[in-house]
């Protein structure tokens, strides 16, 4: 299996894949699922929809795409979240 960002070349395959789900093609970003070189899953990062193969077992793939998206959607914290940075600790006295 492999997951990976979708390529504009990958919108007719998504196309197909969410007319076989009967569902809207999510919005873009998206992750695909590729197990082989058959597309099962495409996941909307933005908005968590997805569409799946309706004629194989995918539900543990799109488990697996879900998870992806959300390791690659953390937020990063700012430096505000951890406060003002403190000057470096030095053994050194400081100056008179």
């Amino acid at each position: 299996m492999t997951i990976r960002w979708a390529a504009p070349a990958d919108a007719p395959a998504v196309a197909v894949l969410a007319e076989l789900d009967e569902a809207p093609v999510p919005a873009a970003p998206l992750l695909l699922a590729f197990v082989g070189d058959e597309l099962w899953v495409a996941m909307s990062v933005g908005t968590a929809a997805a569409v799946r193969h309706p004629f194989r077992a995918s539900a543990e793939v799109a488990d697996l795409v879900i998870e992806r998206g959300r390791q690659l959607t953390v937020p990063q914290r700012s430096v505000d979240a951890w406060g003002p940075r403190r000057p470096a600790r030095t053994d050194e006295p400081s100056p008179a």
